[in-house]
């Protein structure tokens, strides 16, 4: 959630930190010098911390989550804290609510607002970190599932087909089981480097990412698209100047799932494609709008979620695995929305961040080619 390129979480944690503040230059305004040093100045420095985070939260690059869980935790610390002073006040103090000068008072007792506030902070930093750690854990485990059921599928495919036609050359040459043999052997070599690829990105550390323009990368792809397929109608809209995401060159394989079963899944008479591209300044988002039926519930969890069914599903199929596990590779996101129009399918991706673009350091634009991705012949992305 940005204005004007400043995250408003980040912001509002900064307000948060400067309101309460004010209560404790409140004290300095009514207490001797010597009282204030006792009694204010450590409150005072800790709400300028306060209010100095929020600012780094909202000019900095930071992720949404821990946006998120700072600025609810903060809130939460505040809230709590507030009733207990209140209950506190008027517990001590029963007119405090008819006389100012009761209320000037107890103004002590707004420290442990900031109190509040800053632990609330602090949790939140912990919370999100916990909850990213959980997150990446599933994806981990969800990731494994989905590779060993990629390579076993495959794997077992190719080599029945080649036992299969083994058994016919015994009986004597025949070109086409040599081609057979041939193709499925490439097949199980081109599916282990998959599989390899796609297990390294479990962690983008291990993995080499750089600026990735993701306007051009959309762009080829649908120009690959409607040069297969003379019948679809295609849309795009993007930004004039380049939008740089952190990614590779899979990132079309990305883009090119999506937009195939788009087209094949179809059902109307002229299958439609709308893509736009919304960038903010963390983030960049790209829309894919198709007139088909629409994803099950099951398939848009698998998308958004990482949620796979206990045994193989073949209408979930492993082309959405596929784009999900690039996409997490990518630290990215995905979120979809059915309604009786169709399907759309939103990728959000991080920017590059803008101290990786300074003068000297700027790291080496990758092209949006890829080697593409080999998977089982069944249906990838059927529907319900």
């Amino acid at each position: 959630m940005d204005l004007y390129g400043v995250s408003v979480r980040g912001l509002l944690v900064a307000l948060i930190g400067f309101a309460l503040t004010r209560f404790t230059v409140t004290l300095a305004a009514t207490e001797t010098t010597r009282e204030f040093l006792f009694t204010g100045l450590i409150p005072l420095v800790v709400g300028l911390s306060l209010t100095a985070f929020g600012v780094v939260l909202a000019v900095g690059t930071y992720d949404e989550l821990l946006l998120q869980k700072t600025l609810r935790w903060c809130l939460l610390g505040t809230g709590s804290m507030s009733i207990l002073v209140v209950v506190t006040v008027v517990g001590v103090e029963p007119d405090v609510l008819t006389d100012p000068t009761v209320v000037r008072e107890q103004t002590y007792l707004s420290n442990f607002l900031i109190g509040g506030s800053v632990g609330g902070a602090l949790t939140g930093l912990y919370a999100a970190r916990a909850a990213r750690q959980r997150e990446t854990l599933t994806q981990q485990t969800n990731r494994l599932v989905v590779l060993n059921r990629l390579l076993r599928d495959k794997v077992i495919n190719s080599a029945m087909a080649i036992k299969g036609h083994a058994d016919v050359l015994q009986d004597g040459l025949n070109d086409d089981s040599v081609d057979v043999v041939g193709r499925q052997a490439d097949s199980i070599v081109q599916v282990i480097e998959n599989v390899k690829y796609l297990s390294e990105t479990a962690d983008t550390d291990d993995i080499s990412l750089g600026p990735v323009d993701v306007g051009n990368c959309v762009e080829s792809e649908l120009d690959t698209l409607e040069s297969l397929n003379s019948d679809v109608d295609c849309s795009f809209d993007g930004p004039d100047e380049p939008v740089e995401v952190r990614a590779n060159s899979q990132l079309a394989e990305v883009f090119r799932h999506l937009f195939e079963n788009a087209v094949e899944y179809s059902d109307a008479d002229t299958p439609r494609l709308a893509v736009s591209i919304e960038a903010s300044r963390t983030t960049a988002t790209v829309h894919v709008r198709d007139n088909g039926p629409g994803l099950s519930d099951e398939q848009q969890a698998l998308l958004e979620r990482g949620e796979i069914a206990e045994y193989d599903d073949p209408t979930t199929g492993f082309g959405m695995n596929i784009v999900r596990l690039l996409v997490e590779g990518f630290d990215g996101r995905i979120e979809t929305s059915v309604d009786e129009d169709g399907t759309t399918v939103s990728v959000q991706l991080p920017r590059v961040a803008g101290d990786a673009l300074e003068e000297g350091r700027r790291p080496r634009r990758r092209a949006c080619r890829r080697q593409r991705l080999l998977l089982p012949s069944r249906s990838d992305w059927l529907r319900g």
